[in-house]
């Protein structure tokens, strides 16, 4: 018989808004002059990016290296931890190309929220497959709405 658990949803949720504010509050307002191209100007850029953020983004830092990762190192603990620095590493890449550089508290709380967002991730995707991702990748993205909020 089917069984389901609602606990991965609910804490995908809770995490997905939490991040999403955190986010909003602290990182974007000192991050969107740094990477501009990351932030849609207005609801119709969003609405275009919004799609292939949720999925393709997943699919390319999480579900094909993790799943690449476990089929290599035959591991779920070494490959997630692999997982969560690839995404440290391209972080740390995009960061290298800026011409100004970043704060160092505030490149470290990026890497050590990129690190964890990929833990999380992972552990999202092996209790509730890739929808439960997608959804907290969603309410992520969801934070650019209030910049939009009143604007026309």
């Amino acid at each position: 018989s089917f069984q389901w658990d609602p606990l991965p949803l609910i804490l995908a949720t809770l995490t997905g808004l939490g991040t999403a504010a955190a986010f909003h509050l602290w990182l974007d307002p000192s991050l969107r002059s740094k990477f501009p191209e990351e932030y849609p100007p207005d609801l119709t850029h969003w609405l275009a990016a919004g799609p292939f953020i949720v999925g393709f983004n997943q699919l390319f830092l999480i579900f094909a290296p993790f799943d690449w990762l476990m089929r290599l190192t035959k591991n779920r603990w070494v490959a997630t931890c692999l997982t969560g620095l690839l995404g440290a590493a391209l972080l740390v890449m995009k960061v290298h190309t800026l011409s100004a550089p970043l704060a160092s508290p505030l490149l470290a709380v990026m890497l050590a929220g990129r690190v964890v967002a990929g833990f999380l991730v992972v552990w999202f995707y092996l209790r509730g497959g890739v929808l439960l991702v997608c959804w907290w990748a969603l309410l992520l993205e969801c934070r650019h709405l209030l910049d939009f909020v009143g604007s026309p």
